[in-house]
């Protein structure tokens, strides 16, 4: 058993097809392989530190017994709190997967109606509502020049229109997770921040801010805004697609 005393760490797990998936993550105070209090099985998972400075405690099966033998009223305590956040784990699990069957089915809808710059628009206000965020800033990496992202759009604006201001430095093609700087465009100290990168064919070409005014995004959060990654992306390039051939279609008929 694995507690965090300092730092955060990426749970993996390897898939059928031999992909390695991250699965969850844990922060200090939390912990991992409870599964040694109830079985002999180990899990197909591994911990990857996010990070300099991660510290774990470890406590093996042989710690338990002792602990159960020394002091049996501090291991039924224990037994209990890890049983009352495998159920968290559980109910969570099932939010984030009502959340992103919502999330898919509500955006997918969008992709029915008009094209173009206003249905970006409302892709991000319904992604909005979706991911319980403040705002959202939406950077668009330049179909030519891989290094150079413009700012596209921001759901705090009322004219809906294009920002296209270069981005500097804040964002890279390495950028991801969350943002503990305060460099992207009208953010303020206090904002949390998430950038989300939306990558297609394995090529990033789009990445989403995902903003709070106050407060921390939690793991649910996290895990929730990296599983609608895959199906967002494609919403969003289809989207663009269609925009595109609207517009191709529209110049032959001048021509």
């Amino acid at each position: 058993l694995y507690i965090i005393t300092k730092g955060f760490v990426n749970i993996l797990r390897n898939t059928a097809s031999g992909e390695v998936k991250e699965i969850g993550n844990a922060h200090a105070g939390s912990f991992m392989g409870e599964w040694i209090l109830f079985w002999r099985v180990k899990k197909d998972v591994s911990a990857i530190a996010w990070g300099e400075g991660v510290e774990v405690f470890a406590v093996t099966k042989e710690d338990i017994n002792k602990l159960k033998e020394k002091q049996p009223q501090a291991a039924l305590e224990l037994y209990e709190h890890v049983i009352e956040v495998t159920n968290k784990r559980l109910l969570d699990t099932g939010e984030e997967l009502a959340t992103i069957y919502d999330a898919t089915n509500k955006l997918s809808d969008l992709t029915e109606d008009e094209i173009g710059e206003a249905n970006f628009w409302k892709i991000l206000e319904q992604l909005t509502k979706i991911t319980n965020v403040d705002y959202c800033i939406f950077i668009e990496q330049h179909p030519a020049l891989k290094w150079l992202f413009v700012y596209k759009f921001d759901t705090r604006a009322e004219n809906k229109k294009p920002i296209n201001e270069k981005a500097g430095n804040e964002i890279t093609p390495n950028t991801s997770g969350a943002l503990s700087r305060v460099i992207i465009r009208g953010t303020h100290p206090n904002h949390a921040l998430y950038a989300l990168p939306l990558k297609q064919n394995e090529n990033l070409k789009w990445f989403v801010i995902l903003a709070k005014n106050r407060g921390i995004f939690t793991d649910n959060q996290i895990r929730i805004f990296k599983n609608i990654s895959l199906p967002l992306t494609a919403i969003v390039s289809e989207n663009q697609k269609r925009a595109e051939q609207k517009m191709l279609d529209a110049k032959k008929m001048a021509w």
